[in-house]
């Protein structure tokens, strides 16, 4: 790792500010710019969660049904925490449950350009193979942030991030529950955990859903994602019923955007 004082501060101040809407990292590549000044390699952040040291592995049993690990990490003296799932059960068994989901909803919000899944990449650990995927902590639980009626700084920012963030669970056939969307209460950001259950191999999306908004930004990066990306990144952890379904939401989400965009437009009065 080249400088892990970079990646340090990276994780204490800046991995909580990975979401949607204005001001959020730019991901295009594997950097990301944060406050203007840093340029972090992600491609540094996966391989310390590859290589680093396990220091411990325990199952958590508050996290789900099927109890993922919570890993200390160390390396070069730089600790970290991450959660393990090794549940792995592809389609088409009839209750799929699988870490290779996970790794597929990172690579494709990093194909997208919206780096609001944490970085996540296949390990084994004790002999077992599955999903390592950062910790992201010092953030509320949306679940929380409703209930508890917490205060936002920025309500417009925030509700921007959920329309990509609903966007997102239309492209990977998953809608988050409240309890898996993380929010930055301070940059009004949000992140997104749990995808071991999406990628449902439906060619539509939920029903009643006619009207899409999204940022510019998402849309413009659906219409520029080529099938070829999506399946040269994603074939090694979806199958080809999985794949080409995602690539028919595509479509149906570019054409429904640009439809409510136009009739937005017919009906903003003429000056």
């Amino acid at each position: 790792m080249k400088n892990n004082k970079t990646i340090l501060k990276y994780f204490m101040t800046a991995v909580l500010l990975i979401g949607l809407g204005p001001g959020r990292p730019t991901l295009f590549g594997q950097k990301a710019t944060m406050f203007g000044q840093l340029d972090v390699d992600f491609q540094e952040i996966e391989e310390y969660l590859r290589t680093a040291n396990i220091v411990s592995a325990t199952p958590d049993e508050n996290a789900g049904r099927t109890e993922p690990w919570r890993i200390e990490l160390d390396k070069d003296n730089l600790k970290l925490r991450g959660q393990f799932k090794h549940v792995s059960r592809c389609r088409p068994h009839p209750l799929p449950d699988c870490y290779k989901y996970e790794i597929a909803a990172y690579e494709l919000s990093k194909l997208l350009g919206i780096g609001f899944v944490p970085p996540t990449v296949e390990r084994q650990i004790e002999g077992i193979t599955g999903s390592l995927q950062l910790l992201v902590e010092g953030c509320e639980l949306l679940s929380n942030v409703i209930e508890k009626n917490l205060k936002l700084s920025d309500l417009d920012k925030f509700n921007n991030c959920m329309l990509d963030c609903r966007v997102f669970g239309y492209l990977v056939s998953f809608t988050s529950r409240d309890d898996d969307i993380l929010v930055d209460l301070g940059d009004c950001t949000v992140c997104l955990v749990d995808f071991s259950e999406a990628f449902v191999p439906v060619h539509r999306l939920d029903p009643g859903v006619e009207v899409i908004q999204c940022s510019e930004e998402l849309y413009n990066n659906l219409v520029g994602l080529s099938d070829h990306d999506v399946r040269s990144r994603l074939q090694p952890y979806l199958n080809e019923e999985e794949l080409e379904a995602l690539l028919v939401r595509k479509n149906i989400i570019i054409t429904k955007h640009r439809h409510t965009v136009e009739s937005h437009t017919r009906s903003m009065p003429i000056l």
